[in-house]
């Protein structure tokens, strides 16, 4: 297994871990597809500095709304962060 499915995996976990495998919030259905990855831009800190937050994507795979997860507070990084 290469190192991306290996990651992708280990977020999908700890998602389930934390209970974030609910229905869709907005209508209700019960898929909900892994996207993939982003950085949410965090805007200016005391420091004047941008800072960015890795996040994991999902969306409902029937009213298409998405949902962001941070992963440094779950623990978790892409590994271009590390």
């Amino acid at each position: 297994m290469n190192s991306k499915i290996e990651f992708n995996t280990k977020v999908i976990q700890k998602l389930e871990e934390l209970g974030a495998d609910k229905p869709c919030h907005r209508c209700g259905h019960t898929k909900i597809e892994f996207v993939g990855y982003s950085k949410q831009e965090l805007g200016d800190s005391p420091d004047n500095m941008d800072y960015d937050m890795p996040v994991a994507i999902t969306a409902c795979q029937n009213c298409a709304v998405i949902s962001y997860h941070a992963l440094i507070p779950l623990g978790l990084a892409p590994a271009d962060e590390e």
